[in-house]
């Protein structure tokens, strides 16, 4: 608050169209600053929530409590229902620790049952989860799942789950369907991997190229 303002805050927020929140397992207090938000912030807001596309990224939520993460996920509920389109990505390994969190057991579930439970127990517009081989989400409800381009000798893995991230949210700005997100998060997670480093637009289409024409070195 010394530094932006809660006005600024809320400035800020009208003016963008994705509003993403990371990294929260090594922000200890994130869900106190997503509590503020909530009440201090957003009534501030002169944009309407519903063209708001909002993304949160746990990034290995094992390192805290259950109880902290149990309150995470209650927090990003609420941003649903203070009218957010609110998304939330995981991998698979997280994916099973929410809904554990939760009172629901993980173990042996399929990759869409757990997609599927997290969903309903969520309500709310995305959960995205990219294992190593795929990527799966449900959007209002509905079930979507694409096969990523596996590399067995990857140059860099470490920030692979950014890139998804990074790739998927790109087409949800542009208004992708829940498909062409996925593919855009595993291309981007695909490229990265192989080339160890991000990639840019044009990158990115020769990628999906090559990977759509099976020219692609896995």
């Amino acid at each position: 608050c010394r530094r932006v303002s809660v006005r600024s805050f809320a400035e800020f927020i009208d003016e963008a169209d994705l509003i993403s929140f990371n990294n929260w397992t090594m922000l200890a207090a994130m869900n106190d600053c997503w509590e503020h938000i909530l009440s201090d912030v957003l009534p501030l807001m002169k944009a309407s929530a519903p063209e708001k596309k909002l993304f949160f990224d746990l990034a290995d939520p094992q390192k805290r409590s259950t109880s902290d993460l149990r309150e995470a996920l209650a927090l990003i509920i609420r941003f649903q229902e203070a009218g957010f389109q609110t998304t939330l990505g995981l991998n698979l390994r997280e994916a099973r620790q929410a809904l554990d969190a939760m009172g629901e057991r993980s173990e042996n579930l399929t990759l869409e049952a757990l997609v599927r439970a997290l969903g309903e127990r969520l309500d709310i517009h995305c959960v995205v989860v990219h294992p190593r081989e795929c990527a799966a989400c449900v959007v209002n409800g509905t079930y979507s799942v694409v096969q990523g381009p596996f590399c067995a000798a990857p140059k860099l893995t470490t920030g692979a789950g950014d890139n998804f991230n990074a790739g998927f949210t790109f087409g949800m700005i542009w208004g992708f369907s829940a498909e062409q997100c996925l593919l855009c998060g595993t291309a981007a997670s695909g490229y990265y991997v192989r080339n160890g480093c991000s990639a840019d637009i044009e990158a990115l289409g020769a990628f999906l190229r090559d990977w759509s024409e099976d020219r692609l070195e896995s």
